[in-house]
């Protein structure tokens, strides 16, 4: 699985994401560890892009970014950290609302 390279037109599209946790991210500048996992595994694992990217977006935009933590959790969802999953690790992203959201809350609001 190789990783996109050039220009990056999806990248501006998940930065733009209209769902809730993009949206969250872009307002509040927060976001719940569980959904910065999700979006960076959606990023690297869906999207074949260099997480670097999403990292760097990140970084820009949490107030509460904390290199080490960003830079080691975005190494983590793209399986290029200390501990590479490439494959048993890949969120599916209607599972996650399942089992995290299933009334379906925080993805309406």
């Amino acid at each position: 699985m190789g990783v996109r390279q050039g220009p990056i037109p999806s990248v501006v599209r998940w930065q733009d994401w209209r769902r809730r946790t993009m949206r969250q991210l872009c307002h509040c500048a927060w976001l719940h560890n569980r959904m910065c996992m999700v979006v960076s595994w959606f990023f690297t694992k869906d999207l074949m892009r260099d997480w670097r990217h999403g990292e760097r977006y990140f970084m820009e935009n949490l107030i509460d970014g904390d290199f080490a933590s960003n830079h080691g959790g975005w190494g983590f969802g793209s399986s290029t950290g200390v501990d590479p999953q490439p494959y048993s690790r890949i969120f599916n992203p209607l599972r996650q609302s399942e089992r995290f959201d299933p009334e379906g809350k925080y993805i309406r609001y």
